[in-house]
């Protein structure tokens, strides 16, 4: 997994348990994980980076937006297949993002679950929101004959997963 990868090369990786039911605000969870963690590594100053897969794709563009209105903006995120909020739950203030701020979404050309809805609502929330288009990357995730880009992609084993097809991604062995 990429928390993995990125742990051996000296970052600190915060990586919450999978939520069970899903919270119609997860920000307060959220938040609790970030500085539970942060005080154990010794609150260090370094850059914040969100990732989220699926429903966690579209909360980590939220919780960008949470943290921005606090003055706590992350410096980048990454929506990896992102999916759709319900009616119920609460969305992060958009407009309260900083136009540097680099965000990343990824999609699947086989992924029929969320089929790029929830990717397509976020860029009109974004666009709403007065977000600059020059500060998001839209990235295609390529299937191939050993590999399907489907949504479930995410949970295939390693070495299948790192013949993806992903443009500008370092490609490992």
């Amino acid at each position: 997994m990429a928390e993995r990868i990125l742990a051996a090369e000296g970052s600190d990786v915060i990586y919450p348990r999978y939520e069970v039911g899903g919270d119609s605000d997860p920000c307060p969870n959220i938040d609790a994980a970030v500085d539970e963690a942060t005080t154990r590594l010794g609150k260090p100053h370094v850059p914040v980076i969100l990732v989220g897969y699926s429903r966690g794709g579209r909360v980590a563009v939220d919780y960008a937006a949470v943290r921005a209105a606090r003055g706590k903006e992350p410096s980048a995120v990454l929506a990896v297949f992102p999916g759709e909020h319900s009616q119920y739950e609460t969305l992060g203030p958009l407009k309260k993002l900083d136009s540097k701020l680099k965000l990343e979404i990824m999609l699947g050309d086989k992924d029929t679950s969320v089929d790029g809805r929830g990717a397509r609502l976020i860029l009109a929330r974004l666009e709403l929101a007065g977000f600059p288009a020059s500060q998001i990357k839209l990235v295609g995730v390529k299937s191939t004959p050993s590999f399907k880009a489907d949504h479930f992609s995410v949970d295939e084993d390693e070495p299948r997963r790192a013949k993806a097809k992903i443009p500008g991604s370092r490609q490992t062995s």
